[in-house]
């Protein structure tokens, strides 16, 4: 192609890298870079079967909640990078561990294919020495990656000059009821709330993560029904706690997210981590078909595309005009398949509706995620059979375009 997608500037709908701060900047090295691949960490967990029923957060399978709690000793710190290295074998062939290994390699010169007890301590040496300055060289490692604008999920962004916040609404599901007795009061709560936060820090969108917490059947409830529940949450209940309550909270969030013209980010199918929080077809996309109806108004931004049953992302973004299909994790799950997701989504979706998102929670896996998706965008567009121009306007479109038009970017 005559035209290089590697010097195409990026808006990454999605990236959670806010985990990268959990960690004193004088004491991040290489366990805290791999711990913050939440990915690669359950896939390691996934593969042995002691594990089955927990998170690889839990307690008692890993080193995790002692780095978690602040401990800096460096022997805890070698015992768990040897817990990981022990494990590695085991997903080195995973995209998860491709994206983290181009990291490695691009921006701490690891030539080797793995991480070993012979080469760990230099890179782990290098990432000490460049977290010296986490804001300068998380800044350096977005620019290196040609990522012009980042989503930072969530709350305002410590990175201010190269991020965008995004306003989560499971913070709004977790206040306690206090005194609201009615629908009104409630709905004033939540225009007060979402009013608020946009005084705050100007978020870029408005994230629905429910999917975590419960299915994703969204109702609409009569006042009597809203009513009801909230006399049945104590005043110290979460307003998640009650069905008709939580339902009619995400309907306050369709609406006023189109009154501020935000678009509503919805995470559907495949969840990170280990936990077993409920069946998978829950949360499949189509189950947001009537939600979507209800709000003609307001722009839904389909995360993972729905992934695994990613076809039922297409479907609507393709039948309906306020539906957007977002690509965003699906390269650290699978290389080949985001391959065969975008060269579908092409043939059966309106080009200005497919968003891309690194959906990762580290600058490293954001620089990795995205190096790899320009090799399968490239791929993509090159047995295409058109001429390079309207190429280059797809390239365009998907990778910073199509989430500036839609998220207001100016």
């Amino acid at each position: 192609m005559a035209f290089d997608v590697n010097a195409i500037q990026v808006i990454d709908t999605c990236e959670q890298i806010a985990h990268a701060y959990d960690w004193a900047p004088g004491e991040t090295g290489l366990i805290h870079v791999l711990l913050g691949n939440h990915h690669l960490m359950a896939d390691i967990h996934a593969a042995e079967l002691k594990n089955a029923g927990g998170s690889w957060e839990d307690e008692g399978v890993g080193p995790y909640q002692k780095l978690k709690d602040g401990i800096v000793d460096s022997e805890v710190q070698r015992e768990a990078i040897f817990h990981y290295l022990e494990r590695l074998p085991n997903v080195v062939l995973t995209s998860d561990w491709k994206c983290q290994w181009i990291s490695f390699h691009e921006l701490y010169g690891l030539d080797e294919p793995v991480i070993t007890t012979d080469n760990w301590e230099e890179l782990d040496r290098k990432i000490r020495d460049a977290y010296s300055d986490r804001e300068s060289w998380h800044a350096e490692i977005l620019s290196r990656a040609g990522i012009k604008t980042l989503f930072w999920c969530y709350g305002p962004p410590i990175l201010a000059s190269r991020c965008r916040g995004v306003l989560l609404l499971t913070d709004f599901l977790d206040l306690q009821k206090g005194g609201i007795s009615d629908p009104d009061e409630l709905a004033g709560q939540f225009r007060s709330w979402i009013e608020m936060e946009i005084q705050r820090y100007n978020p870029v969108a408005l994230k629905i993560d429910s999917a975590y917490r419960r299915d994703i059947r969204f109702r609409d409830p009569d006042a009597k029904e809203i009513t009801k529940g909230l006399s049945e949450l104590g005043e110290e209940d979460p307003l998640a706690n009650h069905r008709a309550v939580n339902d009619f909270i995400h309907e306050l969030a369709a609406e006023w997210a189109s009154r501020h013209a935000l678009p509503v980010q919805i995470h559907t199918g495949l969840l990170s981590g280990n936990a077993y929080r409920h069946r998978m077809d829950e949360i499949y996309s189509h189950h947001l078909e009537a939600y979507i109806a209800r709000h003609p108004e307001t722009a839904f931004d389909i995360f993972h595309s729905g992934f695994p049953q990613w076809e039922e992302g297409m479907v609507l973004a393709r039948r309906y005009p306020n539906v957007y299909l977002n690509l965003c994790w699906l390269t650290s799950i699978s290389e080949s398949l985001t391959n065969t997701i975008l060269e579908a989504a092409l043939e059966a979706v309106p080009v200005n509706k497919i968003l891309w998102g690194g959906g990762t929670q580290s600058p490293e896996m954001a620089f990795g995620v995205l190096t790899l998706f320009r090799s399968i965008l490239e791929r993509v567009l090159y047995i295409k059979d058109i001429p390079d121009e309207p190429k280059e306007e797809i390239a365009d479109r998907l990778l910073w375009k199509n989430a500036s038009k839609l998220y207001n970017m100016r």
